[in-house]
């Protein structure tokens, strides 16, 4: 038999075929007789060979022919099993995402020294938060260090305290902010 004959005969077995040539024919007769001989579900004390049986509904199950266990179940209930998984996995990659990690290491001759994961994004925000309270703040890079220099006000106003406190920086003496930052250490 050719392909297309094949097809159309197994088309008709299966119930799919319209029985307008003679393999459509043929396959129709025989789905009939196959149902009129099927009174009652196959149990284990009919079967002749097991084996045979299950590569047979094995077979079946990868054509098509019968859902797979899998395949039911992936209803709605794979659907959210899916959505929780993708929701579980999202949360694990945004509570890993980087976090801006500051350490005050101490204050030598007036000036504080801060360690952050990106010295340069550390030193522009904290230059603005400066500025945007009024105290000017200018930044500098010297010998692979950022820093920050600013001259506060007398007595300190308290949006500069509360950014000060936030980064862990002591409040000068003098009124004289000298803060240099350099990379985070690696463990």
């Amino acid at each position: 038999m050719s392909d297309d004959k094949d097809r159309i005969w197994t088309d008709a077995l299966a119930g799919r075929g319209d029985g307008e040539s003679i393999d459509g024919r043929e396959g129709q007769a025989l789905r009939r007789a196959i149902l009129a001989r099927v009174t009652e579900p196959a149990s284990p004390q009919n079967i002749e060979d097991p084996r045979r049986v299950a590569a047979l509904l094995e077979r079946a199950r990868r054509e098509g022919l019968i859902p797979s266990a899998a395949a039911r179940w992936l209803g709605w209930r794979g659907a959210l099993a899916a959505a929780v998984f993708v929701c579980a996995v999202g949360l694990v990659v945004y509570r890993r995402a980087p976090v801006e990690h500051e350490v005050v290491r101490g204050v030598v001759d007036g000036v504080t020294r801060i360690e952050a994961t990106d010295p340069l994004a550390f030193q522009r925000e904290f230059i603005e938060e400066l500025n945007n309270t009024g105290v000017r703040a200018t930044g500098y890079l010297r010998l692979g260090r950022f820093g920050v220099d600013a001259d506060l006000p007398q007595p300190v106003p308290n949006p500069v305290l509360r950014i000060l406190a936030r980064r862990g920086i002591p409040i000068p003496t003098d009124g004289v902010l000298r803060v240099e930052i350099r990379p985070l250490a690696k463990d």
